[in-house]
């Protein structure tokens, strides 16, 4: 449909005016409804206010009447005194007509207005009952019998020292609340202050309504808007009020005049809107009718002889654009054909024509040469139709990024990343597509060096386990010398008390020393995954008995009250290793317990688990170390006397050990103590093999050392001697092995580490030859591999060095038993 410029200027006009006349009507009754809100907002809060105001004058007046209340002549029931105080005082507060006293039963003993005669009850209701109650009294309006005039009455108890002596009120006239009133209203409206029966006590405007009842409109016939807020202390009420029909006059007015405004806007808009369709319409029909910009004479609008001008310029332009376009086009040719990125355009679905850039034929080639490439991803071949560039212009969707290897004979292997993107045509169908590939074969390289140093650094820390390990063999020699020199003066009666004392500090710090490198190993082998546990059945309560014991007759215990709660519980276990969590947890305990406190001790089955527990009464572990405690060298403050130190793997060694056996620790602390448990899975019990009740090891065995290093030697053949045994003693292994034939002695104490024939190697002649004897192994290396080769090798037992003196007559009492 073909319409007029004029018509359709008027409708523009009509389309343009007209919603913006509803719009701001529309806004103006919004902001009707906003001021009415707002109104309503404020009468509420400038109610609150008011109701503030008067509550704090009740609370001042009631705090004035305790402060008089503390008058000593009225403590010490000079009524009269007190009466001639207040009398001459005058009103503490603008306002106070006059005060009043009574007795506990409400009769007044003097009122200063005379509101009252002495001996009668005050005229206000509810007086008895605050006495009784023992709370303030705020009154309702009241008429003040010898003025005549309205007023209320604040009254408090007066109790003293416990006790209900009088009853204290103070007239407040009406004109005083008057005040606090006008004071808080503001300039418009009006506010009420009015009593629990709505009687009018004071207002802001017109206070002839006093002692009336609360009318509901400022003016008879005018709507208000009204606010009510209670007033909490005497439940008195207050009440703002304005008047809302000037306002809502003076909107709809607005209105009107924003209507008015726009019709007029509309009439002289519709005027000059034919007045200019009719200046543009002459000179576009001449061009119409005349055939060209070229015949127009003089315009008079703008527009027009911009259109003329502009149909002029049509061809220069056009000249132009396609000059600019030949640019382009040859600016992107060379981009492309030096880009190093290798660049390929399908003009086509099936790839047929596809152009390709410098960098993309010395990626793949030339298409027919001699020499063609295979492209893999991920060791599998791509077939031409699969790569890439054809997926995209096959399926018109985008190839993510995608690695791909490109081999060619006499060349390296190529390592490149390509995606593609689909090209479309008007309709949105897939009509070719653009592929981009980068040769990454530098970042693989980079990556395959990174790979390697990371395998130099897994060597590192392999060699860096096996030095520990070395380390503490070579420690473990010399301990072993001393721990069995101090075993040598510990055997007889020593005079000298000082020696005795050196001895014990040397075989304490000894077993010290012995314990931390026996931790650190362990804890290496289970780092490295080389840790195995020789489990069998056991109770863990006798366990934590026996281990408690030793730790009892070698002192550590002696500061500390140990409490034992050891119920049967059977698991599955390396009895030495679960012996080694026992110790670390009662070892820290006592570590961190000061002196004479508790040290709890429990074990106990419940349903599948046995639970072992250990609770002291330290200072706790501060909270911010409580979740690393089983961190490797994680540990507590040290005190300067370093009573508590280590290495700080003992807990971790816990938590590793436990773990192995299938089981859970747990760390909870407060500042009444630390609780440490574990739990470990429950089996049923087992039968235990009869023991030996005999501790006594029967002498004159004979007994063969076989030790390279002559201070162990000396030391561990005095050992023996002192304990009623035969011994011989060689520091090679050849030498060793040529007394062991010659003498076959009952049980063989052989290093492992010596020089000429090492212990495994003796032992392997020596039992080939027929040697039945027993056969000890004595190392520095303790580790599972270690003691399983000694016993392929020939050995019975194995013993890592330093050599518990108390473990190795055990044994040989076993072996005693033997050649019983």
């Amino acid at each position: 449909m073909k319409v007029s410029l004029r018509t359709a200027f008027v409708a523009m006009l009509l389309v343009a005016t007209v919603p913006v006349a509803l719009l701001m009507s529309y806004l103006l009754l919004e902001k009707m409804r906003s001021e009415q809100q707002r109104l309503r907002l404020d009468l509420d809060r400038e109610a609150q206010v008011l109701a503030e105001a008067v509550e704090n004058e009740m609370q001042a007046t009631i705090e004035a009447l305790r402060i008089v209340a503390l008058s000593e002549s009225l403590r010490h029931g000079d009524v009269r005194d007190f009466e001639r105080a207040i009398a001459g005082r005058g009103p503490l507060r603008s306002g106070w007509k006059g005060s009043f006293l009574t007795d506990t039963r409400g009769l007044v003993i003097f009122d200063t207005t005379g509101a009252a005669r002495r001996g009668t009850l005050p005229p206000v209701p509810g007086f008895r009952q605050m006495l009784w109650d023992e709370k303030p009294l705020v009154s309702n309006l009241l008429q003040h019998p010898p003025s005549g005039q309205a007023a209320t009455v604040i009254a408090i108890p007066v109790v003293i020292d416990g006790n209900l002596r009088f009853g204290l009120g103070v007239w407040v006239s009406w004109a005083a609340w008057q005040v606090i009133v006008k004071r808080s209203a503001p300039s418009e409206g009006y506010s009420v202050l009015f009593d629990r029966e709505r009687r009018v006590i004071a207002r802001s405007t017109d206070p002839q309504h006093v002692g009336k009842r609360l009318p509901d409109t400022a003016v008879p016939g005018v709507s208000t808007d009204a606010a009510t807020r209670s007033v909490l202390l005497a439940g008195w009420g207050v009440r703002r009020d304005m008047a809302t029909a000037p306002v809502a006059a003076g909107q709809i007015r607005s209105i009107g005049i924003a209507w008015a405004t726009a019709a007029a806007c509309l009439l002289l808009g519709v005027t000059m809107a034919l007045l200019l369709a009719r200046r543009i319409r002459r000179p576009l029909e001449a061009l119409a009718r005349d055939g060209g910009a070229a015949r127009l004479g003089t315009v008079h609008v703008r527009e027009i002889a911009a259109l003329r001008d502009a149909l002029q310029a049509s061809h220069e332009r056009d000249q132009a654009a396609r000059d600019v376009l030949r640019r382009k086009a040859d600016e992107f040719e060379t981009l492309f054909n030096s880009s190093p990125i290798g660049l390929a355009f399908a003009q086509d679905r099936d790839c047929e024509n596809v152009l390709r850039n410098a960098t993309m034929v010395q990626l793949f080639g030339r298409r027919g040469g001699d020499a063609e490439p295979s492209v893999f991803h991920e060791g599998r071949p791509v077939l031409p139709h699969e790569m890439p560039l054809c997926v995209a212009a096959r399926t018109g969707q985008a190839v993510a990024v995608t690695e791909l290897e490109i081999r060619a004979p006499h060349r390296p292997v190529v390592h490149a990343i390509a995606n593609a993107v689909p090209l479309r045509d008007a309709q949105g169908r897939p009509r070719g597509a653009i592929a981009a590939m980068v040769d990454i074969s530098a970042r693989k390289e980079v990556e395959a060096q990174l790979v390697e140093a990371h395998e130099q650094l897994k060597a590192a820390s392999q060699s860096k386990d096996e030095f520990l390990a070395m380390l503490g063999h070579e420690l473990r020699n010399p301990l072993n010398a001393i721990s069995t020199a101090v075993e040598v003066l510990h055997h007889g009666e020593m005079p000298d008390a000082k020696a005795r004392s050196a001895r014990g500090i040397i075989r304490r710090q000894t077993l010290h020393l012995s314990h931390m490198i026996g931790d650190l190993l362990d804890m290496t082998r289970i780092l490295s995954g080389k840790e195995r546990l020789v489990c069998e059945p056991m109770d863990l309560a006798l366990l934590v008995r026996r281990t408690l014991d030793m730790l009892t007759i070698t002192g550590d215990t002696s500061r500390h009250p140990i409490e034992r709660q050891l119920d049967e519980a059977w698991v599955m276990a390396d009895a030495s290793r679960l012996e080694q969590v026992v110790t670390n947890l009662v070892g820290n305990a006592i570590k961190y317990t000061p002196v004479g406190r508790r040290i709890g001790v429990e074990v106990r089955a419940q349903e599948g688990e046995v639970i072992f527990s250990v609770v002291d009464e330290g200072d706790g572990i501060a909270p911010d170390l409580l979740p690393r405690v089983f961190d490797l060298f994680v540990q507590g403050e040290r005190t300067l006397d370093r009573r508590a130190g280590g290495l700080g793997i003992g807990l971790s060694l816990v938590k590793r050990l436990v773990e192995l056996h299938g089981g859970t620790v747990s760390a909870a602390s407060s500042t009444a103590g630390s609780r440490f448990e574990v739990r470990l899975p429950r089996v049923e019990a087992a039968r235990a093999a009869p023991a030996h009740t005999d501790s006594a090891v029967r002498p004159g065995l004979r007994v063969l050392v076989v030790e390279d290093n002559p201070d162990s030697l000396q030391s561990m053949c005095d050992l023996l001697r002192l304990d009623g045994h035969k011994v011989s003693g060689e520091n090679t292994g050849t030498a060793g092995l040529e007394t062991l034939l010659a003498e076959w002695p009952d049980v063989a104490i052989v290093d492992i580490g010596l020089p000429g024939l090492n212990g495994f190697e003796l032992a392997l002649a020596a039992r080939s030859r027929g040697y039945a004897g027993r056969m000890i192994a004595v190392s520095g290396y303790g580790q599972n591999e270690d003691v399983q080769r000694a016993m392929r090798s020939g050995f019975d037992l194995h013993a890592v060095k330093p050599v518990d003196a108390q473990q190795l007559r055990r044994w040989l009492r076993d072996g005693a038993h033997m050649h019983a």
